[in-house]
């Protein structure tokens, strides 16, 4: 079970060796990877939800200035978008726009969603443009996904009819876009892993990926997700049982959850902000997508500030030397996107006497 291909419990530097010598150097690089959200506005109130706090004005992304940097970023060495954010992205009803502006530019294109809309007719539009899409799946049930989800009985039923609509439209496209899960385990939803597992095989899902909750430091909601070792040990044994059913691989992010485990960050500076950068819906450039909204990592805004101001300007170094000096006890979250990658470029960072002697 440990043949994570997509490598979600670790981090990808090790195939960006060029920028990472550029890091090294300190020069200012372009960021590997940008998420951008298109909208604040979400159909469900999960429990574990992160960005909640982020939800309180209805907001849309601008596609024409999104479409409009797309192939600025591509050309400053961009490489990837992911389309998530503060709420559910297929609410903007400009995505496929702004999906395919992204593809075209040359950008790798992956999209989070809930999947709980009908949907199923935007599939054959977007699939074809994306490296991979991830559904918040989270329950095996119909009651426990209205308990964790926040929503009817009845949206369970849709999300399975979507997953399979999506499965059968990169099947008649030839697409090769990857179509996985991912199940946040917190105590609601634990006795219900197993059915999730199976009804992931069955649809014919390429992977689910079971991950330990995250608190935000802004989140309003509290959630029990809390797990003693041994209960995580009989966890990861019933992942270990489904993996390779129905070619489903299971994902169990062992990593990630004895980070959570030990109760302290696994490093002690955030080095990782150079590689990434988050776009939140009112178009800003972020250096952190977990500090939404605080001004000492907010750049510039797209429409506002050609992209090379934003990638290569002094305000993204600024903010980014403002992340090497904050508290982080206080201001991260464990496990976010950046965690695994600061964990490695600490380790790089203390050079070790006679280190030529390999």
């Amino acid at each position: 079970m440990n043949e994570d291909r997509y490598h979600l419990d670790g981090h990808k530097l090790w195939w960006h060796l060029e920028r990472l010598a550029a890091w090294q150097r300190e020069e200012l690089i372009a960021p590997i990877y940008l998420e951008v959200s298109p909208t604040t506005v979400c159909n469900q109130r999960c429990l574990f939800c992160a960005l909640d706090f982020a939800q309180d004005q209805p907001r849309y992304l601008d596609a024409e200035a999104f479409a409009a940097h797309a192939p600025e970023l591509a050309a400053l060495g961009v490489r990837s978008l992911l389309l998530a954010g503060e709420g559910e992205p297929l609410l903007h009803r400009e995505l496929p726009r702004m999906i395919t502006a992204a593809h075209q530019a040359g950008l790798d294109v992956a999209l989070n969603t809930n999947a709980s809309l009908d949907s199923r007719d935007l599939w054959r539009e977007i699939l074809p443009a994306l490296t991979w899409m991830r559904v918040s799946l989270d329950a095996g049930s119909a009651e426990t996904y209205a308990l964790v989800h926040g929503t009817g009985r009845d949206a369970f039923a849709l999300v399975q009819e979507n997953l399979a609509a999506a499965l059968e439209a990169r099947r008649v496209l030839g697409a090769g876009v990857t179509i996985g899960a991912q199940y946040v385990l917190i105590q609601p939803n634990a006795g219900d892993l197993e059915n999730a597992l199976r009804l992931s095989a069955e649809l014919g899902l390429d992977y689910l990926s079971v991950k330990p909750f995250s608190k935000h430091p802004l989140m309003r909601k509290q959630v029990d997700a809390a797990f003693e070792p041994q209960a995580l040990a009989e966890l990861e044994e019933l992942c270990r049982e489904y993996h390779g059913r129905g070619g489903l691989k299971v994902l169990f992010r062992r990593r990630a959850f004895d980070a959570e485990l030990a109760g302290e960050l696994g490093f002690s500076r955030c080095r990782a902000m150079p590689f990434f950068g988050y776009v939140s819906t009112d178009g800003v450039l972020h250096t952190c997508n977990v500090l939404l909204n605080d001004p000492r990592f907010m750049v510039g805004a797209l429409g506002q500030a050609s992209t090379r101001e934003l990638i290569l300007g002094q305000a993204r170094q600024q903010a980014m030397e403002q992340g090497r000096s904050m508290d982080l006890a206080q201001a991260c979250r464990r496990n976010c996107r950046a965690a695994r990658m600061n964990e490695f470029l600490e380790q790089l960072s203390e050079v070790p006497q006679h280190v030529n002697f390999i």
